[in-house]
This record gives structure tokens, sequence and C-alpha cells, in this order.
């Protein structure tokens, strides 16, 4: 009987062990999903905050008077702003790819030039746009560290029929 209750005096340490040990993981348990839950919480209000923040600077370069565009290493158009859209909305009506227009064939080499100098790289171009000609100045600028340029185009019509 002794050597019973003896033994029992250890399996009994065991199980308030176990009992401590479960009751300190579910506190655990509980603490960790609290932690998750303010932590999804600040995530959610940055995603939130980032969210906003692309409305306006979306709504800034679409508010631009002049066209901005965005290519990808391939030069392939990826964004452009309302002013791009407008200029080549012609265009778009005749073309039969689903491709992005360009603004003129020679801009796409621009880009490529810009990328491999890593230089901007800007030309005047004549372009005909909703059927009459105007000088536009272009510009490419490499953004190496995103392999992609961003380009934009003056409207130099003005400047050049006062010379």
């Amino acid at each position: 009987l002794l050597y019973s209750a003896l033994a029992f005096v250890p399996f009994m340490m065991a199980m308030e062990m176990i009992r401590r040990r479960k009751k300190h993981t579910e506190r655990r348990r509980i603490s960790d999903t609290h932690e998750i839950d303010i932590h999804t919480q600040r995530l959610r209000q940055e995603n939130e905050k980032l969210k906003a923040d692309l409305k306006k600077y979306s709504t800034i370069i679409n508010m631009a008077p002049y066209p901005i565009w965005q290519r990808d290493q391939s030069q392939n158009i990826q964004f452009y702003n309302l002013s791009y859209g407008e200029a080549i909305e012609d265009v778009a009506e005749r073309s039969d790819s689903d491709d992005t227009p360009e603004l003129d064939k020679k801009v796409r080499t621009m880009a490529k030039q810009s990328i491999e100098s890593g230089k901007p790289v800007s030309e005047r171009r004549h372009i005909v746009l909703d059927g009459s000609r105007k000088l536009f100045q272009i510009t490419e600028l490499p953004v190496p560290e995103e392999k992609m340029t961003v380009g934009f185009a003056f409207d130099m019509s003005e400047v050049e029929w006062l010379k």
C-alpha cells in the first residue's frame, strides 16, 4: 500500500504539470489569437490607407493635361492616364490589336533605348491625332529597379506655330 501511494505521488505531480502546461498553452493560445486579431486589424487599416493613397495618386496622374504612360520590361504599355486614352482614342478604334496603341511607332524604341542606357530619352515627334498634325516632346524615363519606363508627351504645337 505504501509503495502504491508513493507511486501515485509522482503520477499526480506529472498530472499537475500537464494541467499547468495545458492551462499555460490555452492562455498563450488566447494571447496569440488576440495578437493575431490586433495584427490583422493593423494590416486592414494599412491596406485601406494604401488603397486611399493609390486612389489619390491615380487621380493626380489622371488630372495631368498631357499623356502619361508606364511600360513593363517588354516595352508594353501597362498603365496610362486619361489624357493618353483621349489621345489614342481614334488610333484604338482603327486598330485590330488588343495591345494598347502607341502614340507613335518610334516611342517604343525610345523606351528600349532608355532602359538600355539607364538615361531618359527625349525627342520631338510629329503625330497625327484627331486628324490634325501635332508636335509632341516625348520623353521615356527609365525606372531600373522596377525594369520599366515612364513616358510622357507634351504638346508643343503652339510653340512650333509661334516660331
